[in-house]
């Protein structure tokens, strides 16, 4: 069997968990329970300063007794944490270890396609016009250019300075 070591440490630190709650435990209630010998004693006639430190020394037995049950259930707490870690990190082990030698499925799953998108239809250019007849159509006369004097480039009439070197025209 795989991971027998494993599996008796979590055992072991399972068991601990138990025995150190039940000892802390007992040893908190011990604590509390069981008077002090001094205890017992008659504070009349005793100095106020030994009656403070018995005092005091109530209070502290109490604090003594919840730090152990605190320190009794944290550490029960952490050693049953770390021993069921240990259980977990096994399964999962197992599983994996498992899982890869085993045979492959009978079947192949399903693969499901999606519909193919419906292509967008297609719009033609609207339909040119056609061309309006030039029957009885008189051209408009063009307006006649004439040469620069200074650079020979075209004019147009009324134009006062060549758009090409920026002469004065003479026209």
């Amino acid at each position: 069997m795989r991971f027998s070591l494993f599996r008796v440490v979590s055992g072991v630190l399972q068991f601990f968990a138990w025995v150190w709650m039940i000892l802390l435990l007992v040893a908190a209630i011990i604590i509390v329970a069981v008077p002090i010998p001094w205890e017992s004693m008659n504070y009349y006639g005793m100095d106020y300063n030994l009656q403070m430190g018995l005092y005091i020394f109530g209070w502290a037995r109490w604090g003594a007794f919840i730090g152990l049950i605190v320190g009794a259930v944290i550490g029960w707490a952490a050693m049953m944490a770390i021993a069921g870690m240990l259980r977990l990190l096994i399964s999962i082990e197992t599983n994996t270890y498992q899982s890869a030698n085993r045979a492959p499925l009978a079947y192949s799953p399903p693969t499901y396609m999606t519909p193919p998108m419906p292509t967008p239809p297609v719009y033609a250019p609207p339909p040119i016009p056609p061309a309006a007849p030039t029957i009885g159509v008189v051209p408009l006369p063009v307006a006649p250019t004439f040469p620069c004097s200074n650079c020979g480039a075209e004019l147009q009439p009324g134009d006062k300075f060549c758009q090409n070197c920026g002469g004065k025209t003479t026209t």
